[in-house]
């Protein structure tokens, strides 16, 4: 008879690592945004660097994660960023737009009928509101 053990030890999951190059990045558009014009959710402001620790803290991919870092700034000026990805990334953020859109409308047919076009994507404007639902409730406290 085979020993078989059952763990009922709660599953924690990897925390995703990020590239130096693309923390490097990161670091330099928040420096760069001090003081300029975010994005709010809800009426609060948009905690994109909440969002993205949050995605790497699940283990979500690293382009996922990427993009809820990132899902601020001008699509524009990160594709001109020679950056190995920036497209996927940028793709993910074009998505997870669409997603909270369908969020701040109160679509919910495209967000509870699958088949997804992006997962990433929508579990990026997931995040996005947990965060300003964390916030919201800080708020209040």
């Amino acid at each position: 008879m085979a020993d078989v053990r059952i763990s009922l030890d709660p599953w924690k999951p990897n925390p995703t690592p990020v590239p130096q190059k693309w923390l490097d990045l990161i670091d330099m558009l928040e420096r760069r945004t001090i003081g300029m014009q975010h994005e709010y959710v809800l009426g609060v402001r948009l905690d994109a660097h909440g969002v993205g620790d949050l995605l790497r803290s699940w283990g979500s991919p690293l382009h996922i994660v990427l993009a809820g870092f990132l899902q601020e700034y001008d699509k524009t000026f990160l594709l001109t960023n020679a950056m190995p990805g920036m497209d996927e990334v940028v793709e993910h953020i074009n998505e997870a737009n669409r997603y909270k859109n369908y969020i701040d409308d109160e679509n919910l047919p495209p967000l509870l009928t699958p088949p997804y076009k992006d997962l990433g994507a929508l579990l990026i404007a997931m995040a996005t509101y947990y965060q300003v639902f964390v916030r919201r409730c800080q708020q209040r406290w």
